[in-house]
């Protein structure tokens, strides 16, 4: 029972904090604001591009070192 009380609270503060809504006091320049966009743009488009054209050989990285490790820990426990 603690632990549902527990969730439904940390539920609520969740809640609390994204639908609450508080005055920014922030004011961004349209000129500055579409410089930013411009800059980021770019660099997401080449992060996404990087990520798909490794995609396979950090896939296979990883699947030899998780088989690596897999190996040590199957021969230890015999």
């Amino acid at each position: 029972m603690n632990t549902r009380v527990a969730k439904n609270r940390a539920m609520f503060l969740v809640l609390l904090c994204v639908f609450l809504a508080t005055p920014a006091y922030a004011y961004i320049d349209p000129n500055t604001q579409g410089l930013i966009t411009q800059s980021l743009t770019p660099l997401f488009v080449i992060a996404s591009t990087v990520l798909i054209f490794f995609r396979d050989k950090a896939m296979s990285a990883f699947h030899w070192l998780s088989r690596c490790l897999g190996r040590r820990t199957d021969g230890a426990a015999e």
